[in-house]
């Protein structure tokens, strides 16, 4: 494995990749798992690369000890696209088989 891997890129990945699973996961299980497309891929996705823009834009502008890097950025869109493509799949694959996969 290559030494210079950006970690902290790989945990902005990993911590979006959670905060969308989990969102969209709730919000599944909140409406009874018949989800509203849009607004689900809104909650599970949007949102949270929204969060994550903000937040670079605060480090940039607001916190003189933080700097905004946009790889962090485009980490957390990785991120919570990846969870966004799965959780769909899944859970189209989980209604096609008669909702026999649980969670």
């Amino acid at each position: 494995m290559p030494g210079n891997i950006p970690w902290d890129k790989l945990v902005h990945f990993g911590m979006f990749f959670f905060l969308s699973a989990v969102s969209m996961i709730d919000y599944y299980r909140m409406h009874g798992g018949n989800p509203h497309t849009l607004r689900w891929i809104c909650w599970g996705f949007l949102v949270p690369v929204l969060y994550g823009g903000v937040i670079e834009l605060l480090q940039k502008y607001f916190f003189a000890l933080r700097s905004a890097e946009w790889g962090d950025w485009i980490a957390d869109i990785l991120g919570s696209l990846t969870a966004t493509v799965l959780i769909i799949i899944f859970f189209r694959k989980r209604r096609s088989y008669g909702k026999n996969i649980s969670l």
